[in-house]
């Protein structure tokens, strides 16, 4: 959605609660989504502060997690004051190390769409290309890379349980939130929807598996209960971003209808157990 739409929507008395949420915690891309959103300076500073200083750490997969947010921080303070063209430098030669990285595990091969986290490293790639374009010679290399391996590896989930996950841990926590942000990224840069060229020319699978996550959910709404997910989960465990994630792509109304179902059980985030997903929304 643009930044005019969300600033209406958090007019609502719907959304009041969790707008406050945004100054309650103190993340790094809350104050960054508060300085974008309501022009908040002091929020302003404390992200660029933090944006300077962002590392990546992990294992590649994880640290295709935190590209994403390092991009979306870039592309949100590029215009921020304090964010002078020695630092904007130091960030674009730091992203150009990760992209190149990322680039090179890719060719390199050896992991299955899935059954990893091969999606963290796709859409950390893509949304550094994007983030970079007109800023570094590299980000038309990076964006076509990870457009590449999209449109190339992961029809692949036709051939995996026909349209099912391939490992609760793995597939819902993991691939439909960074595919849902690599599709986002593309949506709002590009002319290419990503959502609507798997709709047409692979079978609909990201469709297809957001369906098999509600089916997959006891009748009561209750935590999917699949792979390595099974154990003694309850309602209070129940990750719904997977569901978010795909149905912000899709937008078929019935799995907004059934996260919204899962959101009224539970208070806005203030501390575990509770919805998670209030706090992690940006």
């Amino acid at each position: 959605p643009s930044l005019e739409r969300i600033r209406q929507w958090m007019k609502l008395p719907e959304y009041q609660k969790r707008a406050k949420k945004l100054t309650k915690f103190p993340r790094l891309m809350n104050h960054a989504a508060n300085y974008l959103i309501t022009g908040d300076e002091a929020a302003g500073k404390k992200a660029v502060a933090g944006l300077k200083k962002f590392k990546l750490t992990g294992t590649n997969t994880v640290r295709g997690d935190g590209a994403q947010q390092l991009a979306a921080l870039y592309d949100w303070l590029r215009g921020h004051p304090d964010f002078d063209a020695a630092g904007r430098k130091e960030r674009i030669q730091y992203m150009e190390s990760w992209g190149d990285r990322f680039v090179a595990h890719l060719k390199k091969g050896g992991e299955t769409p899935f059954y990893s986290r091969l999606s963290a490293v796709l859409s950390g790639l893509a949304c550094l290309g994007l983030a970079l374009h007109g800023d570094s010679p590299k980000a038309d290399e990076y964006v076509r890379t990870a457009q590449k391996f999209l449109v190339e590896k992961f029809g692949t989930v036709r051939e995996v349980e026909d349209g099912a996950s391939g490992g609760g841990g793995y597939a819902i926590h993991w691939e439909f939130k960074h595919l849902a942000r690599m599709v986002a990224a593309f949506r709002s840069a590009t002319d290419w929807d990503a959502a609507r060229w798997i709709e047409k020319s692979q079978g609909d699978w990201l469709r297809r598996q957001m369906l098999w996550q509600i089916w997959m959910t006891y009748p009561n709404g209750w935590f999917v209960k699949e792979g390595d997910l099974w154990g003694d989960m309850t309602d209070r465990d129940q990750y719904r971003i997977g569901i978010d994630a795909v149905e912000s792509i899709c937008r078929t109304g019935f799995g907004r209808t059934f996260a919204d179902q899962v959101a009224k059980r539970w208070p806005v985030w203030d501390g575990w157990p509770s919805d998670y997903h209030a706090e992690y929304v940006w």
